[in-house]
This record gives structure tokens, sequence and C-alpha cells, in this order.
């Protein structure tokens, strides 16, 4: 399977799963909002550059792929590594449906562009180093794209 095919499940069909399943995730619960309530779940395999953030009730809603540190099936993210540049991505996916270039902050130093893929029901968010290559790919519910 993909990454993206478990948003929207349990995150125990998740992480029963290979590799998943091999690996050692940190649960660590999101702070609170406002009000007190909850924020969700986070699954944590530093060592593999994976997070899987969750709902209060949870159902995977956000995936974080780091390319630096991921070691997981290639497949599972679509073939991309981190060697590949954005015109690559574009080349493969078409033209995103919502992009940035790269930026300079005083506070945050340089980033890199970033492409946002739209699928039917989830997105694909690719963060570009400031060398061009992939550095971060984020998958989500189309529910959950920022506006």
């Amino acid at each position: 399977m993909r990454i993206d095919d478990y948003i929207g499940q349990e995150i125990d069909v998740f992480l029963r799963q290979d590799p998943w399943r091999k690996w050692q995730f940190a649960r660590c619960a999101e702070d609170a909002d406002e009000e007190g309530d909850a924020n969700g779940v986070t699954y944590v395999s530093s060592s593999h550059g994976l997070e899987v953030a969750c709902s209060n009730d949870g159902l995977v809603c956000t995936v974080f792929v780091r390319l630096e540190r991921y070691d997981g099936p290639p497949d599972a993210i679509y073939g991309i590594s981190r060697a590949q540049s954005r015109s690559d991505l574009i080349l493969e996916f078409g033209r995103p449906s919502a992009s940035g270039e790269p930026s300079r902050s005083p506070v945050l130093g340089e980033s890199g562009a970033w492409d946002r893929f739209a699928k039917a029901t989830s997105a694909m968010h690719a963060e570009y180093a400031v060398d061009g290559t992939v550095r971060l790919l984020t998958f989500m519910a189309n529910s959950a794209i920022p506006e």
C-alpha cells in the first residue's frame, strides 16, 4: 500500500503492516487547544524519517516523510527519492494545485519552494531543499489542506 492509502484509517491498521510494524514509534500526545481539548496524537519514528499525525479518535490524518532519513519501501511514497527535483515531480504528477517559491526570512533563513499535488481524496505536499531536491513529503486528507 502507499502511505496515502492509510489516510482516514485507524492508526493500528498502519502500525500492523510491514515494514512499519518492525519500526519503533514514539507516541506523542499533542498539546491541548485554548479550550483544553486534545489535538490528537502523533507517532514518530525519527530514525526512519516518518511521522504520523492522528485525530483524537485514532484515525490517520497526515503523514510526514523526511527523505534524508526515510528507508521504507520506495513504492509507498510513489518512488520519490531525495535526489529528485521539483521538475521531476511535476513531470511525474502533473501541474501542482498550489505552489510556493523559495523564500528568505530574517528569522528562519532560506527555505525552498513547495508544491501541492491534489488527488481524489488526499493531497501530497512536496517541500524542496534550497538546492532544489525533495526534502519533505506530506500526505494529507483533502479536508486537512491549509487554506
